[in-house]
């Protein structure tokens, strides 16, 4: 179910999206284009903060306590900031090889031994 309905989320936000590059391609910089873009990004932000409520709402139906996924999870995003960044050809920030080796394995660890209390 909670599948599903993140795709039903993406797909909106998509949408919105493509939306606000068609309006931000048009180069008119007057106030009901400025008024246009503006709604749009409010359907962007509700539609990223819908996503992350289903993802939520699918932890907690897990048995999961979201933050303390988040908790995890965050920690060792954040960690791939550490040193040099590597990017890919998207801009993207990606991991060093020497984070998947290390990072990737205790977040696996950390994550297990929550799931291991639920099931």
């Amino acid at each position: 179910l909670y599948a599903s309905l993140v795709d039903e989320e993406n797909g909106e936000l998509q949408h919105a999206i493509d939306e606000y590059k068609e309006v931000a391609a048009l180069d008119i910089n007057d106030r009901v284009v400025t008024e246009t873009k503006i709604e749009i990004a409010v359907d962007i932000a509700d539609a990223f903060c819908d996503t992350i409520v289903v993802a939520l709402h699918g932890l907690y139906s897990m048995g999961l306590n979201p933050e303390e996924v988040w908790s995890i999870v965050f920690k060792h995003n954040m960690a791939k900031f550490e040193g040099e960044l590597i990017k890919n050809e998207q801009g993207k920030v990606t991991k060093s090889k020497e984070w998947k080796a290390k990072n990737a394995q205790e977040q696996f660890q950390e994550l297990k031994s929550l799931i291991e209390k639920v099931i």
